[in-house]
């Protein structure tokens, strides 16, 4: 194979970026120059819309050979393609001197704060692109190519064409490099962040605080079982810590001083003329109202929803997974300021007291800065991202939004009327449409019974559910001789049996027991018939380091408009379709089992 060499600018800039990928592909091991295939191609278009040319930029590689499947982890990292490839990339960048190295994925991202691994490729890598994208960093690493340099991580286009969910936070990234590629500097924030205060230092602080009622950014780590300690931050690069407990559990103060100090505390956050801007402020205001009964009034702003109201489009990570997409308090970070990466397991898993309240004042701090910075983007008067009537719009959304945060706030501590009979009801309902709706996929998959005749039915429920040792020769006998954990389900099956002529519901409840569902729950078995069988274009997940298949909920919505758009794929929507369905009765009817409280 043909190496690829670097490739330096043709356009003079006073601006100096540098973008490092993995290693060249087919079209550029073709053409002899780096990101000239369909990642090249939208890489361009994003510096296009930042104000670059692409000639503009320095464009290279960690190997500048292609590795076999263009899969970089089929060669070793201390093989030579990699290791005669970060050589040239050092001698390169040395001549090229860049303003900013901007690392596209995980491996120019390892190659900077990791360069001495061992051989071989790590399942996880010590440092995520999923974490670090959008995190400005100086390069201390002597046996990096990019020591010395200013650098910044994001991902890479080959993964955005895969997920282009991601492509947003590209284009944001890119824009945040080209800025920064006008100068070597590397200004990050500088904070004071008191740790460690004595009793009479945070009670000073909070009586300052009461005389002088600034905007504060609040920020608590704990729930409902107990809460750890409270950040107070009376500007962006100032803040205090309330801390209640050790992080091995144990007080912090005597009785008598935390008494006094929670009372403090509490004067602070109930006082209304002191505005409040917190993250996702509805949980905060929750767990200090349920757990220490503390109101926290004067809510003047909440950076996830503010957040929202510019970029509503961006996904929402529900399940945390790593702050990757949406509205994390980190993911707004790399946008709005330059406060590197923090929120990892030095923080989450921290056993020293420093460590976690650092990163509870880190929060409480950059929730400030965010929230001022927000507030410049959505009352400028000046031509930026948004026209005018945009902003209008955003600002309308973000004041109803605020609107709501008190009336959720009387729901949850109060909670609703829940009728348990009717929930069951309900349930019932939903579980006969699930059933129907699995007969359904099943019919139109192939994988469920002719029902001509019960001996093909028997015959299965025979071999899954019942012992080998027994000759059952009817479906009662098949209860009777079943397995312990299998009994259940199958005197469930005898009693559907007699049924004279099932509905579409029964052998949908039929077929599951007898385990010849198409079951779109198991990821193994639904990857493989809607990827191999019927071979619909592969989504994969953003939730680990390493990409993977999926047919999660919003693969499966991408797949549905690719059904609708491509004629190719147009036979398979109904699969998608039912299968969509099922998850969604799924979810429903197991939203129904939650119980209720005595009252």
């Amino acid at each position: 194979m043909n190496p690829v060499p670097n490739l330096f600018p043709t356009i003079p800039d006073i601006r100096r970026l540098a973008l490092i990928g993995e290693a060249p592909g087919k079209d550029e091991e073709y053409y002899g120059q780096p990101f000239v295939g369909q990642s090249g191609r939208l890489l361009s278009t994003l510096l296009s819309r930042a104000g670059i040319a692409r000639e503009s930029c320095f464009l290279g590689n960690i190997s500048q050979t292609r590795p076999s499947n263009n899969d970089i982890t089929t060669i070793t990292w201390q093989g030579p393609e990699i290791q005669s490839g970060l050589a040239t990339l050092r001698e390169d960048l040395s001549r090229f001197k860049p303003n900013l190295v901007l690392l596209l994925g995980n491996v120019p991202l390892k190659a900077a704060k990791d360069p001495a691994s061992p051989r071989g490729w790590p399942k996880k890598f010590l440092f995520s692109n999923a974490h670090w994208r959008g995190s400005l960093f100086r390069c201390d690493e002597a046996a990096s190519p990019f020591h010395g340099f200013k650098c910044m991580a994001t991902y890479h286009p080959a993964f955005c064409l895969r997920d282009y969910a991601c492509t947003p936070f590209l284009q944001l990234d890119i824009r945040k490099a080209v800025r920064e590629s006008s100068s070597s500097d590397l200004t990050l924030p500088q904070r004071t962040l008191v740790t460690s205060p004595s009793f009479v230092e945070l009670v000073r602080f909070f009586y300052d605080i009461l005389e002088r009622k600034p905007k504060l950014g609040i920020d608590i780590e704990g729930g409902v079982g107990g809460i750890s300690c409270i950040g107070f931050a009376t500007s962006p690069t100032y803040a205090m810590i309330f801390p209640i407990v050790h992080r091995t559990g144990l007080s912090y103060w005597t009785k008598e001083q935390e008494v006094y100090l929670w009372r403090l505390a509490a004067r602070v956050l109930e006082d209304a003329s002191i505005p409040k801007v917190l993250q996702n402020s509805l949980y905060d205001r929750f767990v200090l109202h349920w757990t220490g009964g503390v109101r926290l009034i004067g809510t003047a702003d909440d950076t996830m929803l503010k957040h929202w109201a510019l970029y509503s489009e961006l996904a929402k990570d529900a399940e945390k997974k790593k702050g990757r997409r949406g509205m994390g308090l980190a993911i707004q970070a790399s946008i709005y300021t330059n406060e590197p990466y923090w929120k990892g397991d030095d923080f989450y898993e921290a056993t020293e007291d420093e460590a976690f309240f650092r990163g509870c004042l880190l929060d409480a701090t950059v929730t400030l800065e965010i929230s001022n910075t927000l507030d410049e983007i959505l009352n400028s008067q000046k031509p930026n991202t948004f026209l005018p009537v945009e902003l209008s719009s955003m600002r309308t959304n973000y004041r109803f939004n605020m609107q709501m945060l008190n009336p959720l706030l009387y729901m949850e501590l109060r909670g609703i009327p829940y009728n348990s009979a009717l929930a069951k009801q309900r349930r019932a309902d939903l579980q006969h449409q699930l059933y129907a709706e699995q007969a359904k996929l099943n019919a139109i998959t192939g994988h469920g019974f002719s029902w001509t005749k019960k001996e093909e039915i028997f015959w299965q429920a025979r071999t899954l559910l019942a012992k080998k040792a027994g000759t059952p020769s009817t479906f009662d006998h098949i209860a009777d001789q079943s397995y312990a954990n299998k009994r259940d389900d199958a005197a469930q099956l005898a009693q559907l049996m007699r049924e004279p002529n099932p509905d579409i519901a029964t052998m949908g409840l039929v077929e599951n027991i007898c385990g010849v569902s198409l079951n779109v729950d198991s990821t193994k078995q639904f990857n493989h018939y809607i990827y191999e069988v019927l071979n619909l274009p592969v989504q994969y997940s953003d939730d680990d380091d390493v990409p993977k298949p999926t047919s999660d909920y919003e693969a499966l919505l991408k797949l549905s408009r690719i059904c609708q758009q491509e004629k190719r794929y147009s036979a398979f929507l109904p699969v998608i379709q039912s299968a969509i369905t099922i998850r969604a009765l799924a979810t429903r009817q197991a939203v129904l089992g939650a119980s209720a409280d005595n009252d």
